[in-house]
């Protein structure tokens, strides 16, 4: 069962799914894109999401890094 919306990658072709991980209690995931160019060509990043429940189930992205390619 999904929970939340969507989590579509930065831009197109940048392999946003290319690494998953997921914690135990499927709260927080952490997403990999190898494909982003943002610090050089092939640099990656991954961002993470936090699913917080309230009135609805609404996945926040809590943080983000950027790796650089040599």
């Amino acid at each position: 069962m999904q929970l939340g919306q969507d989590i579509d990658g930065a831009a197109a072709d940048d392999c946003s799914g290319y690494s998953v991980s997921l914690s135990s209690d499927g709260t927080v995931v952490a997403i990999g894109a190898n494909g982003n160019d943002r610090n050089g060509d092939w640099s990656g990043h991954t961002r993470i999401y936090s699913i917080k429940k309230g009135l609805g189930i609404e996945v926040t992205e809590v943080g983000k890094t950027h790796a650089r390619n040599p």
